[in-house]
């Protein structure tokens, strides 16, 4: 016996097709599949079949489409022997579905199987399973159900797993070079989903590897303007990639390999060993850790700032704690969490999202969960987190692509809890993809006693963070903002750079006219700095005007300037400052 629900309802018994029967036998039994194994009340029944407003003879409705489907289900049962197949229990039905062939169960695991062979670059097995999962489909899942409510969510997700097939079948047989087998498979596909970037993205491909670049840029130019017209977003980081190579003719392009992050070698991270504990001895000696780089500058001040956070880590023993930290660029935020990181007194994480270049899903935390394993040799990974650090983002499995995020988040929380008292610093949340803040609300909002988070981001892109930093101040985030120095704190900052005592009166002066001098990215004396390194003279070290007035190599010529930029500060005092200095010093000799 076999039920196909994947189109119009087809009951197949001894290798003949049997009616169903009326509508609401057809909608019952459908409901009867989405729940398999598995006994529903009969008020419930009742009510799902009459839209929440059964009448008196629902009940009596009911018994009668139980009897015909038992008949149709089972042709050979005696009368008076008890049903093994449409079963009743606890005044409910239920179907029991161990000798039943169902098409939605084969989808599934044929989408699991192709999936898992595509992972492991095997595309002529997944092409093959993945054209069996889909010649399944007869028309649109339950359709015979579908304007029902409660049929919607198992309908959206059949389709959402059909969708992912087509995806993989088009990558697969783009690994097999069939290119043109994927353009055709593909364009109607976007026109009927045009936000699915992932198509996009394998249509791309397929034309430059079929020598039509020309088509390759127009089918990405195509995506970017549906995204914008539509949701009003760029598009993600893979497809502005793959804009790059196409104009760059990258040669990677023509390279057959599998776009899943399955596909890369499942090899333990750095400093992970294949048991899933931390291997401190093999720590990639090699990685950047933004969060300790070196840096021999002076600290002053933000001592308030400092023993907030410290009181935020003392408060987080008792109850979750997340602190956001805003200012102006350069006013001093990662000066200040690094600062923090060397005195907090537990083991930090520290992420940060870079703006001047696109980064994978989730690379902040990627960045986060190697810091902390790297300080918990004993810990163990949740393997969905071995998973995600073996391979990045994309080895979450593409099936299930909702369910597999919120495992893998879930397992994310659950390392941190274990990991004890920890405090996570997301570096620049402005910059950070949307998985990215999707997790640091889940890790928030699911947060034991233990856990800071501290997430840093610009005071004027706070308008990219809306939705974010709404859901954290529900969940009682707390505001750090950062605004420049004290009068004080300047003239012992320019101490400090220079070897010299401004005076307050200077440093007052100074201080409104770098904009209230910031802390980690000193305006005005860092050019001092700047200035003499790279000139190696004496033009401002021993100019005659130190103290009264500013040496001409600290000033910007507005004549000079461009008119994109007029009269403002250049932003690399390390070339464009020295280039005034030198052009100054005949003017101003050293005494």
């Amino acid at each position: 016996m076999r039920l196909n629900v994947l189109g119009p309802m087809e009951l197949v018994v001894a290798g003949q097709a049997v009616p169903a029967g009326p509508p609401k036998q057809r909608a019952l039994l459908a409901l009867l599949v989405m729940n398999a194994d598995r006994v529903l009340p009969a008020d419930v029944l009742t009510d799902r079949l009459w839209g929440g407003s059964p009448p008196a003879s629902a009940q009596g409705s009911l018994q009668v489409y139980v009897s015909n489907l038992r008949r149709r289900l089972e042709p050979g049962r005696k009368a008076g022997a008890p049903a093994t197949v449409l079963v009743s229990a606890a005044d409910g039905y239920g179907l029991m579905t161990g000798g039943i062939g169902l098409d939605t169960r084969d989808f599934d695991v044929l989408v699991s199987t192709g999936s898992g062979h595509l992972g492991k670059g095997r595309h002529e097995q997944a092409a093959a399973v993945l054209t069996e999962a889909l010649a399944l489909w007869r028309g649109d899942a339950y359709a015979d159900a579908r304007s029902e409510e409660w049929a919607r969510p198992e309908i959206a997700r059949l389709e959402q797993l059909r969708l992912d097939a087509v995806e993989g079948l088009a990558e697969a047989l783009l690994g097999l070079g069939r290119h043109t087998d994927v353009v055709a498979r593909l364009e109607p596909f976007v026109h009927d989903h045009p936000l699915r970037e992932r198509a996009w993205e394998l249509l791309a491909l397929a034309h430059y590897r079929s020598g039509r670049q020309a088509a390759a840029l127009a089918c990405l130019r195509r995506v970017r303007e549906v995204l914008a017209g539509e949701l009003g977003i760029d598009p993600g980081p893979r497809l502005r990639e793959l804009e790059t190579a196409v104009l760059r003719q990258d040669a990677a392009l023509t390279a057959v390999t599998s776009l899943t992050a399955a596909a890369r070698p499942a090899a333990p991270p750095p400093g992970r060993s294949d048991s899933g504990r931390s291997d401190s001895g093999r720590r990639d000696p090699g990685r950047r850790d933004p969060g300790r780089r070196a840096d021999d500058g002076p600290f002053v001040g933000r001592e308030s700032a400092l023993e907030f956070l410290a009181g935020a880590v003392t408060a987080a023993s008792t109850a979750r704690q997340v602190v956001l930290v805003d200012g102006e660029p350069g006013v001093g935020k990662t000066r200040l969490l690094r600062r923090f990181r060397a005195t907090a007194g537990v083991p930090v994480g520290w992420g940060s999202s870079p703006d001047h270049e696109t980064a994978p899903a989730l690379w902040p935390w990627e960045q986060v969960l190697r810091d902390l394993a790297d300080a918990a040799p004993g810990a163990v990974l949740p393997e969905e987190v071995r998973t995600f650090l073996s391979g990045g983002a994309a080895a979450i499995p593409a099936y299930d692509a909702q369910g597999a995020r919120l495992r893998f988040f879930e397992a994310v929380g659950t390392f941190l809890a274990d990991l004890g008292p920890v405090a996570v610093v997301l570096e620049d949340v402005h910059a950070a993809d949307d998985a990215t803040l999707r997790l640091l609300v889940h890790v928030a909002s699911t947060a034991r006693p233990g856990l800071l988070v501290v997430a840093s981001f610009r005071r004027h892109e706070a308008s990219a963070l809306t939705a974010t930093l709404s859901a954290l101040s529900r969940l009682g985030a707390r505001r750090l903002g950062l605004d420049g120095l004290a009068v004080e704190e300047v003239r012992a900052l320019v101490r400090e750079l220079s070897g010299r005592d401004p005076g307050s009166r200077k440093a007052e002066e100074l201080r409104g006219r770098t904009g209230e001098t910031r802390s980690s990215s000193p305006s005005w004396p860092g050019r001092v700095r700047s200035c003499r390194r790279a000139c190696s003279t004496s033009c401002c070290t021993g100019w005659p005007g130190w103290g009264r007035r500013r040496p001409p190599c600290w000033s910007w010529p507005r004549s000079r300037a461009t008119s994109s930029r007029r009269g403002s500060w250049p932003r690399s005092p390390g070339a464009t400052w020295v280039t005034w200095c030198r052009r100054w010093r005949r003017r101003w000799r050293p005494v």
